[in-house]
């Protein structure tokens, strides 16, 4: 499942598996062929040298082989020291809901995708690299550390025909997956990028409050994911015009597992699965475990940059 992360009938129809009808009281046919799947798809990212246990696993070990794991270890130090500030800015995609259209049922509406939002931000946008400097108070403009991320305190309320940007994490007293559009009358610390902190002041009013407490500033690069992602996007479009599905499915899953495995954090907890009393089996949560985390920042300015782009559709 964490090589792909898809039901088994979704696994036959992205890797065009023919699946053989069966008695559904024949259960142990059932499995067979479920067995079978499993294998036929897990065989084709063997077939490709991609025989890490999880999509990211084998996303990050091409990558390397890509740059060199030389190359890898200088652009991409890991380090835990700035880890639990950098985390605070790292965010997903952006999913959002207009209040008034909140319970009704709409119709006749307009989707507007955005293809390969995330390796567009690595191949398109500066990134950050190399071990940050810690800055107190505002970030000052640095040509040679021209990305940060500002820690600051504020209240503010959002801008009259904005959409809000900014969501509060990790046991704050608002829902982790709800928009902000205003500090609720409180002053609230905000983590953000460069890049988010740019939108935030587009979209709310801060009544000139802030206080900048302090932040990590970063060298900035670009092209370090081209080849690796030009190599995938080859394979993709190929593989679409010769509908070889299969590597089609693995090109995508290559583009798009990358930067966040390059998230990982550098602890982690596993579940422990037992029997109880009841003869039913329970989990229990390891001890926390310490492991190498791997780049933090790449990931949280991949994601921000991606956010930004669909904001700024969604604004227009």
């Amino acid at each position: 499942y964490n090589l792909i992360p898809l039901t088994i009938d979704k696994i036959a129809n992205a890797f065009k598996i023919p699946v053989e009808p069966i008695d559904p009281h024949d259960e142990i046919t059932e499995m067979s062929n479920n067995m079978d799947i499993l294998a036929r798809a897990v065989k084709s990212f063997y077939d490709m040298g991609l025989n890490r246990m999880t999509i990211g696993s084998c996303a990050l070990h091409d990558y390397k082989q890509t740059i060199t794991e030389n190359k890898f270890r200088i652009f991409f130090p890991a380090s835990t020291k700035y880890d639990h500030d950098i985390r605070e800015s790292y965010r997903g995609g952006y999913c959002y809901l207009e209040p008034e259209f909140e319970g009704k049922t709409l119709k006749n509406g307009v989707v507007l995708d955005i293809n390969s939002t995330h390796p567009f931000s690595m191949y398109d946008c500066e990134l950050p690299h190399g071990t940050p400097l810690f800055f107190k108070g505002e970030y000052k403009e640095d040509s040679l550390y021209p990305l940060y991320i500002q820690m600051f305190r504020c209240q503010f309320e959002l801008k009259k025909d904005h959409i809000p940007t900014v969501t509060m994490k990790f046991g704050s007293d608002f829902g982790t997956n709800e928009y902000l559009t205003s500090a609720g009358g409180v002053e609230k610390t905000l983590y953000l990028t460069s890049v988010d902190l740019e939108m935030f002041k587009k979209h709310y009013d801060t009544f000139d409050t802030i206080e900048y407490i302090g932040g990590w500033k970063f060298k900035g690069v670009t092209g370090l994911f081209d080849e690796y992602i030009e190599k995938w996007m080859e394979v993709k479009s190929q593989s679409r015009k010769n509908e070889n599905w299969e590597w089609y499915e693995i090109a995508k899953r290559m583009l798009n597992a990358l930067y966040g495995k390059l998230g990982t954090a550098p602890q982690v907890k596993s579940k422990i699965p037992y029997i109880n009393k009841d003869g039913v089996v329970n989990y229990k949560d390891d001890t926390l475990k310490q492991i190498e985390g791997v780049y933090l920042p790449m990931a949280t300015f991949i994601t921000s940059y991606s956010r930004k782009r669909i904001i700024e559709a969604f604004q227009k």
